[in-house]
């Protein structure tokens, strides 16, 4: 292929002769710009198609090229591991576990402290069915030297007697221990947030103090439901319904018992932001943290049958271990949960809550009339 150049007119050509002179070296090498002198092309190169770019198979260009509907989860999924990573999500899953298990005995002290005077209400037999479920329990978790010197006899002085001094004096104590575990929640969750700066810590502990009361005085009320289990509940209906109710009560018990926790979740996170969101914004990380609890609950308990139980070297370390495990998995699916929160608010970032858009107004009004009185306005 040649590309053809017009030639020059005479008096063009005659103007160049004239001004380089006819002794000029370079005037044969170089040839005019006028001059028809047929320029080759002779580069196969650009008569060849390129070669398509080769496919990265790299798991962040897998995701890239993926549709919409299985992209935008993948990369919200991905942010969120970053992110919990970033925040430190194995350490502040240990200092939950361990906060968790160092206030386990004054929860049960106080929580079971009070459920001793409920026998008036619920009757002295539910108490005692209580406690046999409660020692059955225990049995499964520790050895039987434990739960016949230690736990049965503890179980029935407090729910046989509900004295006092355990209720007043244990129970105060009970309460500062047992809102060290609500504090660490609450410390975990403003932190995926990026909200740990927006609170101090003495309001933080008296926040994690009230939740803590809230959430022992529902746990008191739940508990004999929850122990006795469906039989109970069922028993409470009038005979002619009890079959139809057993079948419903079977269907929807532990469903509804997950939904109601799930509930519960969403709103924890939703009252320990210092900058709140809409509660709806918390309902996905809250069923997150649900599955994934589950999940690792389900696998932990193999691990604990086939491993700790049959393993020599365990022995009666056996249960502490698990329940340290079961702890940290329980900080881990809460911290993630937050962490999904945090990542869909960064993504889609919600609106104002019409609460904040009136107190910035005040906010904007009250700025407004100081500027006035100095007379900047």
């Amino acid at each position: 292929m040649a590309t053809v150049v017009p030639p020059r007119t005479p008096a063009a050509a005659d103007g160049a002769g004239a001004g380089s002179g006819d002794d000029d070296p370079t005037r044969d090498d170089e040839p005019a710009v006028g001059d028809a002198t047929p320029v080759a092309d002779d580069d196969p190169a650009r008569d060849v198609d390129p070669a398509p770019p080769r496919r990265s198979w790299r798991p962040a260009d897998l995701v890239a090229r993926s549709p919409a509907p299985v992209r935008v989860p993948l990369q919200v999924l991905g942010r969120t591991v970053a992110k919990a990573w970033q925040d430190r999500i194995l350490g502040l899953s240990a200092e939950a576990s361990f906060w968790q298990v160092l206030s386990v005995p004054p929860l049960l002290i106080g929580l079971l402290g009070s459920l001793g005077y409920l026998g008036s209400f619920i009757g002295q037999r539910s108490v005692s069915e209580i406690e046999a479920r409660l020692v059955q329990l225990a049995s499964e978790a520790l050895t039987p030297t434990v739960v016949d010197t230690l736990v049965q006899p503890t179980l029935t002085d407090i729910l046989g007697s509900g004295r006092l001094d355990v209720v007043s004096v244990g129970f105060l104590v009970s309460l500062w221990a047992g809102s060290s575990a609500t504090a660490t929640f609450m410390n975990t969750i403003v932190i995926a947030y990026d909200q740990r700066d927006v609170r101090g810590p003495i309001r933080t502990r008296l926040m994690a103090l009230g939740l803590f009361v809230v959430a022992l005085v529902v746990a008191v009320l739940s508990l004999p439901l929850l122990v006795l289990g469906r039989t109970s509940l069922v028993a409470l209906l009038p005979t002619d319904f009890q079959g139809t109710a057993t079948v419903l009560v079977n269907a929807v018990y532990w469903p509804l018992v997950l939904v109601v926790l799930v509930l519960a979740l969403t709103s924890f996170y939703h009252v320990t932001l210092p900058r709140r969101l809409p509660w709806l914004r918390h309902l996905l990380g809250a069923a997150f943290a649900a599955g994934f609890f589950l999940s690792a609950a389900l696998v932990l308990r193999t691990y604990v049958a086939d491993v700790l139980t049959t393993a020599l070297p365990y022995g009666a370390l056996a249960a502490p271990i698990a329940a340290l495990l079961f702890c940290f998995f329980l900080g881990m699916a809460i911290l993630l949960g937050a962490e999904l929160n945090a990542t869909v608010e960064a993504r889609w970032p919600s609106g104002q809550r019409r609460h904040d858009r009136r107190r910035r107004r005040r906010r904007a009004a009250k700025i407004e009339l100081e500027a006035r009185k100095l007379g900047l306005r």
